[in-house]
Parts: structure tokens; sequence; C-alpha cells
């Protein structure tokens, strides 16, 4: 289930979370998508590692994901169903073998952080951004 966020609010969305982490970084949008799935498997991968997650990138409007190279139309990012998310310490490898293991289907590694989102059908990639 996707929850909407007024911008202007900043709530708690987990124990370790809070929704302005997720926020587009176009500044411009007013209401953010975050899906419950992302947010719960965000919060059992925190756990998991111990310290904290650090997101990059969450929602991203239309527009602003237009503006991010590589992107895809149509990202998991628009959909408020995906986060890109660092943490000190443990390699884009270890991380995206934790990611697998606490049930997210898309994975993606980049050189400093990696993609992992709630899509329906496993998918990995390895990106050099």
């Amino acid at each position: 289930m996707v929850r909407i966020f007024d911008r202007l609010t900043n709530p708690r969305v987990e124990r370790n979370f809070k929704a302005a982490e997720f926020y587009c970084h176009c500044g411009e949008c007013q209401k953010q998508k975050i899906d419950s799935d992302l947010i719960a498997l965000l919060q059992e991968f925190r756990d998991r590692v111990g310290v904290a997650v650090k997101i990059s990138s969450g929602y991203r409007c239309p527009a602003h994901n237009a503006t991010i190279p590589n992107a895809v139309k149509g990202s998991y990012h628009t959909k408020g169903m995906a986060a890109d998310i660092k943490v000190v310490g443990f390699t884009p490898a270890a991380l995206a073998k934790i990611a697998e293991e606490v049930g997210f289907k898309g994975i993606g590694t980049y050189h400093n952080r990696i993609h992992v989102d709630v899509r329906k059908t496993k998918r990995a990639k390895t990106w050099n951004g």
C-alpha cells in the first residue's frame, strides 16, 4: 500500500525512518509517495545492519526522475516503491546480499550505494554510476 505524505510534515514512518528522508529532491512536490512494504523491508534491513541507513534517493516525481542520468521512465522511485541507500562500513556487494536476504526483489549496486525496490518479481543489476 502506498501512503501519501504532505511535504510540510515529517512524521516517523518506522522506528528508524522519517518521511522527509524519502521526499523528492526537486523541492516542488507537495505530496510524496512511500510504499509501506518498502518501509517495512528497510526497517528490517536497518535492524540487520545495526547502524544508520542513509536514504540518498527515495520518491521522485516524474519531472525530477527525468533529470536523473539513466533513470527509467516509470521508475519504481516514481511510485514510492524504491530507495537508493548507503551504509557506512559496508560495501555495495555486502549490502546487496543483506537486501536479498530481507526480501527486496529489485536490487542494484553502484560504486558507493545500492538501489532497492519492492517490485513483484526478482531482478538484480549492477550500475557503474
